[in-house]
């Protein structure tokens, strides 16, 4: 297998001084299929987010806070130094530590145009190299499985593809449209795939016409159920988008591109054919993310499938621990995932489930293994991060939900820090917030009550979420830097947490639904349904709406999931509905 040594052996024998490489694909995918997981692969590293400067001599190693500390547990110190990104980025140090004289290579299809013409800016010896030229990469490019792909009913989708494009031809007339994210393009052609084991697409380029019409590169097989030639859509295989440019005339020989997901060596393609290529962000971004109805009712009957599992589960938890049969991380993730498949209408997780009790709790995208895999004793608090893709007769679904419970008696702590997390979530839950607003405009409402007591956590407040796509979608979110504009129908998660290195993780995570409050403001409603941890909430530290809200909304785990779920379990669900029936005569 492919190690470091390789590497360094090939930047000498090419003269080159370092060569940088993002954990990414040729289309910048969040998650990637394993044959392409070369940083994994090279550094142990299983996080999604890493940017490594391979060197003859040193590596250094780049991500962000949500992945420090499991950083440090499977990168090797004595190759790589370990560098917070969010503090000093990529960009800086190559202009801190290189020399002009030193030659750095990216690879071609794996840099996108934006961050290319930003590091020229910094050295202009930086080359691109072709990852065909690179011999000890090959294995990962080579041998590519053929896609699969399946349609989604209009009625589903809750819109035609044509209807879809349509929006954007109107709004642009004469642009042709080069589309370079996987995720926007399946959801415009109402198509979905298995190139992935929690994201449902398959991995394409497309060009958008004027007139409508799609050109789609993809490697699929079996296209004879899709309805292609009904869609106005053209498919070539992904190895002739060479000689596709070297024929194509749009209007006025321009295409437009989205430069932070268009590579380099697609756009070098388009230059070297005489095409004037414009910058311009995915139009297909905002507009997917602002839901549907069709969308926004798989939404709710998603997170109530969501529910059910969850309360199952919540359950059993605490009716293995009262009979002594203490359990580990991996069986209870296991336990998890088994109840969510009890729905038909299961397709498979939209992630890894986040599994930690005690001190991986604290590392914020914990993946146990063998040799992390801890028993629940008595003691601690017990994070569970999990989400789920759903494909019924009549909707589909993307959810996400994080739960932190306490394993036996939390200490003081524990619940002041649970309690903290916990009226941050509701500050932004109960929000209410003039439109035109902006994602990092709310995020200090997630974090204040943290803040008091020093506290804070390194990952955004919230996210996009997909309707049967990415868990994790551009176009909305709550963040410290989140610029986008927060709209009516966009679904985002809330999210804050605490985490306590070597003692414990503490994070509630929510999906929300923007929606009208009035003519000028917007509001918040909860999707997500599963109760929260009474015993790990002071409730002297709660206000009189942070506890009404708390009260009518375990009402509504009630109503919602009862009726599913066996007499034990409905009495343990009831034990928590009544504990948060807070006595509110007196505000």
């Amino acid at each position: 297998m492919l190690n470091i040594f390789d590497i360094q052996q090939f930047l000498s024998n090419k003269k080159i001084d370092f060569l940088i490489i993002s954990n990414t694909n040729q289309f910048f995918s969040e998650y990637l299929p394993e044959k392409q997981q070369f940083i994994k692969h090279i550094t142990g590293f299983t996080g999604s987010n890493a940017t490594v400067i391979f060197g003859k001599e040193k590596s250094y190693f780049f991500t962000d806070g949500r992945y420090l500390l499991q950083a440090k547990y499977q990168i090797s110190a004595s190759l790589f130094s370990i560098i917070d990104i969010t503090s000093q980025s990529v960009f800086t140090w190559l202009s801190n530590n290189t020399k002009s004289t030193q030659k750095i290579a990216f690879i071609d299809s794996l840099i996108n145009i934006a961050d290319w013409q930003k590091y020229n800016e910094i050295n202009q010896n930086i080359v691109l190299v072709n990852r065909l030229d690179l011999d000890p990469l090959e294995y990962f490019w080579s041998n590519q499985d053929v896609s699969t792909a399946f349609l989604c009913s209009d009625e589903i989708c809750g819109a035609s593809s044509f209807e879809k494009r349509q929006k954007i031809t109107s709004a642009h007339p004469k642009k042709t449209f080069l589309l370079t994210n996987s995720e926007n393009i399946c959801w415009l052609l109402n198509l979905r795939g298995r190139d992935l084991l929690q994201t449902p697409i398959f991995f394409c380029l497309a060009i958008l016409h004027p007139n409508n019409k799609i050109t789609l590169f993809a490697n699929i097989e079996n296209t004879k159920n899709l309805n292609l030639a009904k869609n106005f859509i053209e498919l070539l295989p992904l190895y002739q988008i060479e000689n596709f440019f070297s024929n194509f005339h749009p209007v006025n020989n321009q295409i437009y591109t989205d430069f932070t997901t268009t590579n380099c060596y697609i756009y070098n393609t388009l230059l070297e054919n005489n095409l004037f290529v414009y910058k311009q962000s995915c139009p297909l971004t905002q507009q997917k993310a602002i839901k549907n109805l069709r969308e926004i009712t798989g939404a709710y009957q998603s997170t109530r499938l969501d529910a059910i599992a969850l309360v199952k589960f919540f359950y059993w938890l605490q009716y293995q621990h009262k009979t002594k049969q203490f359990n580990t991380e991996s069986k209870a993730q296991q336990h998890l995932e088994f109840l969510h498949r009890q729905s038909a209408d299961f397709f498979y997780e939209s992630f890894n489930t986040i599994a930690g009790y005690a001190s991986n709790g604290a590392i914020i995208h914990y993946q146990c293994t063998p040799a992390s895999d801890l028993i629940l004793n008595e003691g601690s608090v017990f994070l569970i991060d999990s989400g789920s893709q759903y494909l019924g007769n009549d909707f589909y679904g993307t959810t996400d939900i994080t739960r932190t419970i306490a394993i036996g008696k939390p200490s003081a702590d524990m619940v002041l820090h649970y309690t903290l997390v916990l009226k941050g979530h509701l500050a932004v839950a109960r929000a209410k917030f003039p439109k035109g607003t902006k994602g990092y405009q709310l995020d200090s409402l997630a974090r204040y009550y943290l803040w008091q007591f020093g506290l804070d956590y390194a990952h955004s407040t919230g996210h996009g979420v997909g309707s049967f796509l990415g868990v994790h979608e551009d176009g909305c979110g709550i963040g410290k830097n989140n610029q986008h504009i927060l709209l009516p129908n966009m679904i985002l998660s809330n999210e804050p947490g605490v985490y306590l290195p070597d003692k414990y993780g503490i994070r509630l995570e929510n999906l929300l639904l923007v929606k009208e409050y009035n003519d000028n403001f917007l509001c918040f409603e909860t999707l997500s349904l599963a109760p929260f941890d009474y015993n790990l909430v002071d409730s002297k530290m709660l206000t009189y709406p942070e506890k009404k809200w708390l009260k009518d909304y375990h009402q509504t785990v009630w109503q919602h999931t009862s009726p599913h779920l066996t007499k034990p379990e409905q009495d343990f669900l009831l034990d928590c509905v009544n504990k948060f029936s807070f006595d509110l005569e007196i505000k």
